[in-house]
């Protein structure tokens, strides 16, 4: 028999047919997991066990979010987020009521929280802060740019603000889009799930093509209105209002781009190593950490620390029968 235990973890439990004693009992347990905070020559743990989805630097603040026990077959989670102003040696929870997909700081220093269909800004401690978008379909992916204009992908749709959510403006894709970004100019760019890049302009959208016709992207980021795609024989870039592309290597193949701010990271294709990618001499790359152990969701900097977002794996462990008197 199948079913969860009171932990709500999944679990596998066998009975003697005949008189309806318990054979053997096992449940899946995490390992792994947490909070990594990455110095030169230490590694620290915090939050073990938790999954942390995401991990964002401000000034002097670090939020991290995520879910407190995460079951592996089960819809109960308890959704946290929280910040430190002391470079995580303590943590406040912040009043997000609900689970948080995305978060970042703008300019100013203030946190912008998307949850499953809004997204809010102004969130503290003390106040959930001010709702800026509300939609009726989940938000699939989000986007900010340096001057903090916000792309947000729902339902076949685009969203997208330059005023800082004061206002906000639709854009229907042509085909479904697995990534959306915007740049400091407010151009949008999309990643279709047929891993196509295409380009929003005053006629609609048009395709943004490699030199090499063959190189399949894998994902893609924009930063100021610079485009950052990854592919199996390397890094593509270029500006935006530019035809002239770069292409530059990376000691492994980059599967996952991680853009935080103006830094950008690299995730690998066989998820063993978080890389830190130039954005300014995009010729350099740089291995920032071993992940072979880690499952691997977010990282940022703050300071003198590498922050990794990881979550817990799981195996199967034996349970206590009790006994029958």
């Amino acid at each position: 028999m199948f079913g969860n235990d009171r932990e709500n973890r999944f679990t596998r439990i066998s009975f003697n047919a005949k008189n309806g004693d318990v054979v053997s009992a096992i449940h899946k347990l995490p390992y792994g997991g947490g909070l990594i905070s990455k110095r030169i020559g230490t590694d620290n743990i915090t939050k073990k066990g938790m999954a942390i989805t995401g991990v964002v630097a401000g000034d002097n603040k670090l939020v991290v979010w995520g879910d407190k026990k995460p079951p592996q077959f089960s819809n109960a989670k308890q959704p946290f987020i929280e910040w430190s102003h002391n470079n995580g040696e303590s943590w406040t929870e912040l009043q997000a009521n609900g689970f948080v997909t995305h978060a970042w700081f703008n300019k100013n220093d203030q946190l912008y929280v998307a949850r499953e269909k809004e997204l809010w800004t102004g969130m503290t401690s003390k106040s959930k802060g001010t709702k800026i978008l509300s939609l009726d379909h989940k938000i699939e992916n989000v986007d900010y740019s340096i001057n903090n204009h916000i792309a947000v992908l729902s339902n076949g749709k685009v969203y997208y603000t330059t005023n800082e959510g004061e206002s906000w403006e639709q854009a229907i894709v042509p085909k479904p889009l697995y990534v959306v970004q915007i740049s400091d100019n407010g151009d949008l760019i999309g990643l279709t799930e047929e891993k196509k890049i295409l380009q929003k302009t005053i006629d609609g959208w048009n395709e943004i093509t490699l030199l090499n016709r063959n190189d399949v992207p894998v994902d893609m980021k924009v930063i100021h209105n610079r485009l950052f795609i990854t592919t199996q024989s390397g890094i593509w870039t270029r500006n935006l209002q530019e035809e002239n592309w770069r292409i530059f290597q990376t000691d492994e193949m980059i599967g996952k781009l991680i853009k935080k701010g103006e830094k950008l990271f690299g995730y690998t294709y066989r998820g063993e190593a978080i890389y830190s990618i130039s954005t300014k001499d995009e010729s350099k790359s740089e291995k920032v950490f071993d992940a072979s152990d880690s499952i691997v969701y977010d990282v940022d900097i703050m300071g003198d620390a590498l922050w990794i977002a990881t979550a817990p794996d799981y195996s199967w462990e034996e349970m206590t029968i009790p006994q029958r008197r």
